[in-house]
């Protein structure tokens, strides 16, 4: 079953969003299903987000035990 353009317009639109790592400003293609991102925009950036979060949570956490 194939959808019409129009109504895979309607059920993935474009979305347009800032990176939250890169301050990139990205637009998700609506003509590919697979590209439901809303906060990074690669894999690499979100990584490098939770590797600096985890780094600092875990730095706080040593100061308040010593």
């Amino acid at each position: 079953m194939r959808m019409s353009e129009q109504e895979r317009l309607r059920k993935y639109p474009s979305i347009r969003f800032e990176c939250r790592n890169c301050g990139i400003t990205v637009v998700t293609d609506s003509t590919r299903r697979a590209d439901k991102r809303t906060t990074y925009c690669c894999a690499s950036c979100e990584r490098e987000y939770w590797r600096k979060v985890t780094r600092h949570a875990n730095k706080r956490k040593q100061q308040e035990e010593a």
